[in-house]
């Protein structure tokens, strides 16, 4: 290995070597390993300097950019980078503040972790289809408005914490999007070619993204990929086949997940997840507000999945209480569970979630005198747990039932530990026959 500088005046013609200013002198350092030279720095770099790497040195091919080699030099504006070059080492352009533009070449294999960090004024770029292996943070807080993607995969925090980062064009020949590769982004929309199988956990973890397209083919979603996006609708294509914990929470606006039912996961109402055993309630969209019912056969509430769920009040449970942590309900202040006569469980859900579980029981009374005709129509009394919110229902037909609500009434009238409530039917005259039923909202 041998060591060496070349000190280069800009009046000289040292045509290929360094692009400066004509009053600027620099000097590039560089080291040998068996014919190939792998460049350690630039030194006196003049502010606002345009630096064009030499393809050669001393008829030597210049095929390496050293770790940290450009690191911290804020005189540099802008870097052209030889189709020589195949490896950009660890650090190699990190915290250049004033560098605005990169040009790559076209045989760059690798790039080191943060090879580009904390390059504010860096606003948009190219990664070249030549590029197999990128590292960690490779542009992560960098100025980026604009990123075209064309190499094989987009690493871990590859442009995480660009706030500034309103598109990014993903070509056909990337395969996988890496953990919070774009955490922290700014764009809106995103388009995920089918050739991309795999969305790593925190992809894009609080972004302003408001769409994406997911194409066929991707195959698994990390947890946490789309926390904290502001997505109103996702459709999930049937070639999934696993959605990590907390894949959409604290969606805010989120009210409508769509999956295929054949596959791992399946949609219920409103496109609750559940996994394809149909027995874990795996996520809740955010955005979804009011009530659930949770069906009879549900053994387990995963990981967040109701959790952040602000407008969120009741839970209805068909069953027996399912298994549960903590973190199922985290930070709901308003919910409330509710479940059935006969079914059990219920100190345990409230002790392990923190939800509070309430006896859903409502009953007509018949023998306290509200039973009957009365000057607002046929009516009764509800009877139940305090605050409980029933919604009257009625058909006039039992063999072939068309039930339509009537009424909500909420037993807010404390009497012992019951709640109770007035129910009228004004209508009631106008059918041969009535029959009423009660049901959550």
């Amino acid at each position: 290995m041998k060591t060496g500088q070349i000190r280069l005046h800009i009046i000289l013609a040292c045509v290929g070597l360094l692009t400066l200013p004509a009053t600027g002198h620099a000097q590039l350092t560089f080291i040998t390993n068996n014919g190939a030279i792998t460049i350690t720095g630039y030194t006196n770099l003049p502010s606002n300097a345009v630096v064009v790497i030499p393809g050669t040195t001393n008829n030597w091919p210049v095929t390496s950019i050293g770790e940290s080699a450009f690191s911290h030099d804020t005189n540099l504006a802008s870097v052209s980078i030889p189709n020589s070059i195949t490896n950009i080492g660890y650090n190699a352009f990190y915290f250049c503040t004033g560098m605005t533009n990169v040009t790559m070449g076209t045989n760059v294999q690798t790039i080191g972790s943060s090879a580009f960090e904390s390059c504010w004024q860096l606003h948009s770029v190219t990664i070249p289809k030549s590029v197999t292996n990128v590292g960690d943070d490779l542009f992560q807080s960098s100025g980026l408005g604009s990123v075209t993607i064309d190499n094989n995969a987009i690493g871990s925090q590859e442009f995480y914490s660009c706030g500034g980062l309103t598109n990014a064009a993903i070509s056909t020949n990337v395969t996988s999007i890496g953990t919070y590769a774009f955490g922290g982004c700014s764009f809106t929309n995103i388009v995920i070619p089918n050739s991309v199988t795999n969305i790593g956990p925190g992809a894009f973890w609080f972004t302003y993204l408001q769409s994406v397209t997911i194409s066929d083919g991707v195959i698994a979603i990390g947890g946490g990929a789309f926390q904290g996006t502001r997505l109103t609708s996702i459709a999930i294509p049937s070639s999934i086949t696993s959605i990590g914990d907390i894949a959409f929470n604290s969606c805010d606006s989120l009210t409508n997940i769509e999956v295929d039912v054949s596959n791992l996961y399946f949609s219920s109402v409103n496109g609750i997840l559940f996994d394809k055993n149909q027995t874990t309630l795996v996520q809740y969209p955010g955005g979804l507000g009011g009530s659930y019912t949770v069906p009879n056969g549900t053994d387990n509430i995963g990981e967040y999945a109701f959790a952040n769920c602000d407008l969120l009040t009741s839970v209805y449970f068909d069953g027996n209480a399912p298994t549960t942590d903590w973190t199922a309900f985290y930070a709901d202040n308003n919910v409330t569970a509710y479940y059935l006569t006969g079914t059990s469980g219920w100190a345990d859900f409230s002790a392990e979630s923190g939800v509070t579980a309430v006896l859903w029981n409502p009953q007509a009374q018949t023998a306290d005198g509200s039973f009957g005709i009365g000057t607002n129509g046929f009516g009764f009394n509800i009877a139940g747990s305090s605050n409980l919110v029933i919604v009257v229902e009625a058909a006039t037909n039992l063999a072939n039932p068309l039930w339509s609500p009537v009424s909500t009434n909420s037993l807010n009238t404390v009497v012992g530990t019951n709640g109770v409530s007035y129910f009228s039917d004004p209508q009631w005259a106008n059918y041969s026959s009535r029959f009423y039923r009660f049901s959550s909202p």
